[in-house]
């Protein structure tokens, strides 16, 4: 188990200085006196200074076959490599706040866990519930295994899975979910925004996807199998280059087989629309 986190430091240390730990490092990047506004920020939409940090460790992936990532603010990037032996974990620390000295100090109650057991590897962002007007940001980067399986859950950022060879599963609650050249099992719930998605669904397997104010595009094989369907309660259910059996569309929803339906596809969203294109291979 490990824990990597930054101490408290006083306006006076130096903002180059590294601070190493038995596995990993994170660095103070620099701070930035502002007024500053960045996407990152959803409330308020303005700060009047950052601090920035950096932290990277490699962790073996030995005979583990899930990673989980629990993240509250920023971006998450996972990709899969086939062959590798370890999971790389960077990652861009960030915190605003009214006055600099204050962004800076809050850098110490903002940690970054990662912990494991013989079947997981765990990545956590730790931070303070109560925010006490600072702004807490953490943009992640993780190059994985492709055989691993993936959990994600995020509260605001946007989510990139790609190039996996195993099941993922999403939970979000604001931000855009891109699943890349997937291959396996697919979960999404988001709330709101938008899911973009290429699967490729092994035999017997599921996608389910699902949003609240959420837009859901999907590409799949031709060649796929599967018992498809697809709602929207108050946007439209489009398709394109499937044959499908079986199929009854009403404009809002969809249902049908593909091939011999051996695996299933559930798509389903509130206020959004659905797209379904078949892709040539």
């Amino acid at each position: 188990m490990s824990r990597f986190s930054l101490n408290r430091m006083a306006a006076a240390i130096a903002l180059s200085m590294l601070l190493l730990t038995n596995c990993g490092d994170i660095s103070i990047d620099g701070s930035y006196p502002g007024p500053y506004y960045s996407g990152y920020w959803w409330w308020p939409a303005s700060t009047e200074a950052v601090a920035r940090g950096s932290f990277s460790t490699r962790e073996p992936a030995d005979n583990r076959f899930r990673l989980r990532l629990d993240a509250v603010n920023g971006s998450v990037v996972i990709i899969g490599q086939p062959g590798s032996g370890s999971v790389q974990v960077t990652a861009e620390l960030i915190v605003g706040s009214d006055w600099l000295t204050d962004a800076q100090s809050g850098l110490a109650d903002l940690d970054i866990l990662v912990t494991g057991d013989s079947e997981e590897i765990v990545i956590q962002t730790d931070q303070p519930g109560i925010p006490d007007g600072r702004q807490y940001v953490v943009n992640y980067t993780v190059q994985v295994p492709a055989d691993l399986e993936i959990f994600v859950t995020q509260t605001n950022g946007d989510i990139t899975l790609e190039g996996m060879r195993n099941s993922v599963t999403v939970a979000a609650v604001n931000g855009d979910v891109w699943l890349l050249d997937i291959f396996g099992n697919a979960d999404v719930d988001l709330s709101n925004g938008r899911i973009e998605s290429t699967v490729n669904l092994p035999p017997g397997g599921e996608i389910r996807l699902s949003g609240g104010n959420a837009d859901i595009d999907l590409g799949i094989p031709t060649s796929a199998s599967a018992e498809l369907s697809a709602l929207s309660s108050i946007g439209v259910v489009t398709w394109d280059n499937m044959a499908l059996t079986d199929l009854v569309d009403t404009g809002h929803s969809l249902t049908g087989i593909l091939g011999s339906g051996a695996g299933l596809i559930r798509l389903e969203t509130v206020n959004g629309n659905i797209d379904i294109t078949g892709l040539d291979q």
